[in-house]
């Protein structure tokens, strides 16, 4: 599923690949292989943001807190931000714990190797990067996404009467793509299924997937930071928007 400007992007691409150097880097194979688990803590994160707004309508606080000075301006806007700290403090410290208990145990050498080592006898990688770049670019790549979640789950949540409902919705968000793309599907629908969760975090640096915009083409990895960068930042600010609007039952 690649067009030919793809296909020339990815040769210049894998022009910039320098010789390969070796040595040990178990460690960060075994870390950067279970980086897909990080769907889990997204569940976690929708888990924890479902109520912020669907749990005041639930419990009839929202009669109260909306009448208040602030209850529609600075009270959406502390919920928001409390929301963006908790998905950053889950995901970044559950992921930076596990990636470090597995570098202590198996050895953290071998970081400044490339990256191509990890599949040395399969399709090459076209990004140029070291170990642990790599690990860097997908530490990034799922926590943006894990903001992504988290805001799509804080707009359900100022729309939704029951955190319940929110709650599944997100993991349906999260969950139903997969079974998707077994399925199989054309060059179009691989292309949008590929900026939702489920193939994010089955991200690889093998992965020649790219996106022609404008006339430039983009990696997956860039296309996925900034549609999902920006959907953070919108989801977050439809959610707020909802929760001001929102009309209070007397």
């Amino acid at each position: 599923m690649v067009t030919a400007e793809e296909a020339a992007y990815w040769n210049a691409r894998n022009a910039s690949v320098e010789e390969y150097s070796y040595g040990y880097r178990k460690g960060w194979e075994c870390v950067l292989n279970n980086m897909p688990w990080g769907i889990l803590i997204m569940m976690i994160v929708c888990v924890g943001t479902a109520p912020v707004f669907a749990g005041e309508y639930q419990s009839k606080c929202d009669s109260l807190f909306l009448c208040m000075k602030y209850g529609k301006n600075r009270l959406p806007m502390a919920k928001i931000i409390a929301a963006w700290l908790y998905a950053s403090l889950v995901y970044l410290g559950i992921t930076l714990l596990w990636s470090g208990v597995i570098l202590l145990y198996l050895g953290a050498q071998g970081w400044e190797l490339p990256v191509q080592l990890l599949r040395a006898s399969s399709a090459p990688a076209s990004y140029n990067v070291t170990f642990g770049q790599a690990f860097l670019l997908e530490l990034l790549l799922g926590y943006v996404l894990t903001l992504s979640i988290m805001a799509v789950t804080l707009w359900m949540s100022s729309v939704f009467k029951n955190p319940y409902g929110v709650i599944v919705a997100a993991f349906l968000l999260l969950i139903v793509p997969t079974f998707l793309l077994l399925a199989g599907q054309g060059y179009v629908l691989y292309h949008i299924l590929s900026l939702l969760p489920a193939k994010i975090m089955d991200f690889t640096f093998f992965d020649y997937t790219a996106y022609s915009v404008g006339g430039k083409v983009l990696s997956c990895l860039s296309a996925d930071l900034i549609v999902n960068g920006a959907a953070a930042v919108l989801f977050s600010a439809a959610g707020y928007g909802m929760f001001r609007r929102h009309q209070v039952n007397r």
